[in-house]
């Protein structure tokens, strides 16, 4: 690669314009400034024209541009930002996303019925770390209409499709309110579910998810979950 122009290099406050195809005839300008340490600002910036160009910006997606136009970007000490909107990666290696926030929860009986929350007590919070979704918080049951076939509790994100069961997860459900006939409950989700499902556990029998007819009204639910989305 050959540099014809005489292009002003960067590195932290120190500009100076730098020949490339001469550039080791600067040696001694580069040994300077890499060796000096009061720059206030940061990076290795090369340009081209009259001014030196920022080498690292944020991009409209949330990545990070290298080398691009304009002001350096806001960082703030100790975060890390990500933008409101996933900018996907199919890299296995690549953390993509970070999200913390709250969700409205509901309850819909798998075949008829109706079940309504307390609207003081409806929200459960979240955070999403790439594909990890952990859920927690309490819910209190208002009241009840006629409840038939398996509950399901909503999620703030489908749950992933991997292979196996790898995609199965399992939960904390605590409650002294509950009707059911098992030993204990928990919460699970299976692969690519919209929402979690409430089973009772029994010592040496199979276990069965929870259905209308554990609900009255007025149940105190507490709920923690961890799941994989895609």
């Amino acid at each position: 690669m050959s540099w014809t122009a005489v292009n002003p290099i960067s590195i932290g406050d120190a500009t100076k314009k730098v020949d490339f195809d001469k550039l080791w005839e600067n040696a001694d300008f580069l040994y300077t400034l890499l060796n000096d340490g009061t720059f206030t600002d940061h990076g290795l910036l090369v340009g081209s024209g009259s001014s030196p160009i920022t080498a690292l910006a944020e991009g409209a997606s949330g990545s990070f541009l290298i080398p691009s136009t304009g002001a350096d970007p806001s960082w703030v000490s100790g975060q890390l930002p990500f933008p409101a909107t996933q900018n996907a990666s199919s890299d296995a290696n690549t953390l993509d996303d970070y999200e913390e926030g709250s969700y409205t929860l509901t309850i819909t009986p798998a075949t008829s019925g109706t079940v309504t929350l307390d609207s003081s007590f409806d929200i459960l919070g979240y955070t999403k770390t790439g594909r990890v979704v952990h859920i927690q918080g309490l819910i209190i049951i208002d009241s009840v209409s006629s409840p038939v076939g398996d509950l399901r509790l909503s999620l703030p994100f489908v749950a992933a499709s991997l292979s196996e069961r790898g995609d199965f997860s399992a939960g904390t459900i605590a409650s002294g309110d509950l009707n059911y006939n098992a030993d204990y409950v928990t919460a699970t989700v299976n692969e690519a579910d919209t929402y979690f499902a409430i089973r009772g556990v029994t010592d040496n029998a199979a276990w069965n998810i929870l259905e209308g007819p554990a609900l009255a009204g007025g149940e105190l639910i507490f709920i923690q979950l961890t799941y994989f989305t895609d």
